[in-house]
């Protein structure tokens, strides 16, 4: 890979074989311009050029083949942004008391599921539900969020910008920030925070926000978890 992320071919001489296997599913081509060995995708007629020109096929064969780092960490400045917007938006506010609950204001386009039927679960049972609501959450993002990274938000944790797709791709997906709110609140949403999702640990809830969520995560989600509300923009003042 060059400096910026872009697959390019480099002369072999400048490297040092430390380990001379080769995986069964790469191919090795012998030409009068030299020896090239890769992922047989990769050494089919006409790839290189698809990939450049962002052919969704051939860009999509290359992430399966080498998957990116889906979580970046963000600056001390992007989390103080990314903070800052979301507690102003959606009013946020922390409690473990039923009094102060939900803790944002949830939207008009938007719905809340109650996780006590995963929650009251234990051992596998329980684990298996906390992966499905992880794993529909990925789906949905994306299929309704294609192309997008999304701001991954941890409670007085560290943040991150989130690559869905990128993940995906990865042989053994690892959270570095959940969906499933097991422990404290978890917030995704896009850049203008006009789609997302909102864990709430003590309330045991998730709020799917936004229309393209709602069609496809919120779709799924109904059909096994209750629905705690719809569309409501809360009224403060009355707490």
């Amino acid at each position: 890979m060059s400096n910026d992320g872009t697959p390019a071919l480099f002369d072999a001489r400048g490297f040092v074989t430390v380990d001379d296997s080769v995986p069964s599913d790469w191919r090795v081509e012998v030409s009068d311009q030299g020896t090239i060995l890769g992922p047989a995708e990769f050494l089919n007629p006409g790839f290189w050029e698809a990939y450049f020109d962002l052919n969704e096929a051939a860009v999509a064969v290359f992430k399966q083949r080498h998957p990116q780092n889906a979580w970046v960490e963000l600056s001390d400045s992007e989390y103080r942004w990314a903070w800052s917007n979301f507690e102003t938006r959606f009013e946020f506010r922390a409690g473990m008391s039923p009094d102060t609950w939900p803790a944002i204001r949830e939207p008009e386009h938007s719905a809340t599921f109650d996780l006590a039927p995963v929650f009251d679960r234990e051992g596998p049972t329980f684990a298996a539900g906390e992966s499905s609501i992880n794993a529909e959450a990925l789906r949905a993002f994306v299929t309704a969020l294609p192309g997008q990274t999304l701001l991954a938000l941890d409670w007085q944790h560290p943040a991150y910008r989130f690559a869905p797709e990128d993940l995906s791709y990865s042989p053994n997906p690892t959270w570095a920030i959940p969906v499933f709110p097991n422990g404290d609140y978890y917030a995704f949403f896009t850049d203008d925070f006009s789609s997302g999702v909102f864990g709430h640990p003590w309330e045991r809830s998730l709020c799917v926000i936004g229309q393209p969520l709602l069609e496809t995560l919120g779709a799924s989600l109904e059909t096994w978890l209750p629905v705690l509300r719809r569309g409501e923009w809360n009224d403060w003042s009355s707490r």
